[in-house]
């Protein structure tokens, strides 16, 4: 990938690992490979990066550090990818999904979002979202469903489910990919859940 108008090194450096990791992630699945392209060449269409954003952090991300440790003894490419986020991550603005159900109160001060391209991120794009997941350990994800075709590069230990499906680990540098309208929902084990994840609408 070429540099996009304006971006910055830093950005420029995490995409470009992360399509690396995302193409390997689906050797084996073609439909994924075209959605990582598809969604690639959406997010060649960025803005100039964004100014007055101000970076902030959420309870979670004492929890980062912890994550960010157990990818360095991941293969290469997830090194790197975990390399250029940590440089990428003092810019962002984390925040917390709105949610009241069962154990909210918990929910709240054990996970946070941040988008990196999207409202709120280092650049916006009308035609994709680009963001990270980051759960403490022992915490659910609460089921969801949306329109947007999505796709997650898992990053850490942790399980997603799909539908009535079965739990399942994808382990890291695994994917995730959830269809539109599929009901899906994650959770963490005993380590904090990490997570990139990207949206076409």
């Amino acid at each position: 990938m070429g540099l996009g108008k304006s971006r910055t090194p830093e950005l420029q450096v995490f995409l470009d690992a992360l399509f690396v990791c995302l193409k390997n992630s689906s050797l084996h699945s073609p439909n994924n490979s075209a959605f990582i392209d598809h969604l690639f060449f959406q997010l060649e269409s960025a803005a100039p990066p964004r100014h007055g954003i101000a970076a902030r952090r959420v309870e979670a991300c004492e929890h980062l550090s912890t994550a960010l440790i157990a990818i360095e003894f991941a293969q290469e490419p997830i090194k790197q990818l975990g390399a250029a986020f940590s440089a990428l991550e003092p810019h962002l603005a984390w925040s917390k999904r709105p949610y009241t159900g069962p154990d909210a109160n918990h929910f709240a001060v054990s996970h946070g979002n941040a988008l990196v391209i999207g409202p709120q991120g280092l650049e916006e794009c009308p035609s994709a979202l680009l963001g990270v997941s980051l759960m403490a350990p022992a915490t659910s994800y609460p089921e969801h469903s949306h329109p947007p075709d999505e796709l997650y590069l898992a990053l850490s230990a942790g399980e997603w489910r799909q539908g009535e499906a079965d739990w399942f680990s994808p382990g890291v540098g695994g994917a995730v990919r959830n269809p539109p309208g599929v009901v899906h929902a994650m959770r963490s084990t005993d380590k904090p859940l990490f997570a990139i994840w990207g949206l076409i609408p």
